[in-house]
């Protein structure tokens, strides 16, 4: 469960220092709006965050769901070569971002835990009350 905080929390630490880079730029920004839109996607983040959902497709799902976003606000009025670039450095940076940290938590021990039936019952308990 721990590993879901560990690697949202990096990103975001990673994600929201200052940068002149205008892909990092964008990243951050869009990260920003991502958040401040509200409904689902803030609270799917804060939850994340939080530790209360420890899943960790949700994880990849909001982290590539910012990473689109930010894509399509770098390419927003019109594609141009530059931006282009732009938007697949931006795509390898959070490729890049992420696959440490997964490699760093386990890869299978995250996706294929080996008491995966113990483990969604307890989880259901815990949400059920």
């Amino acid at each position: 469960m721990s590993a879901t905080v560990n690697i949202i929390g990096n990103a975001f630490s990673q994600v929201l220092i200052a940068s002149t880079d205008e892909a990092k730029e964008a990243m951050r920004q869009c990260c920003y709006d991502y958040l401040s839109s509200g409904g689902f996607r803030t609270s799917g983040v804060m939850a994340l965050l939080g530790g209360m959902n420890p899943r960790p497709l949700s994880l990849m799902y909001h982290l590539f769901a910012m990473t689109l976003s930010s894509i399509g606000h770098l390419l927003s009025p019109f594609p141009s070569p530059l931006r282009i670039w732009h938007s697949l450095r931006l795509f390898g940076l959070s490729i890049k971002m992420l696959v440490p940290h997964l490699k760093a938590e386990g890869v299978s021990q995250m996706f294929f835990p080996a008491n995966a039936a113990a483990y969604r019952k307890s989880y259901m308990a815990a949400t059920t009350i």
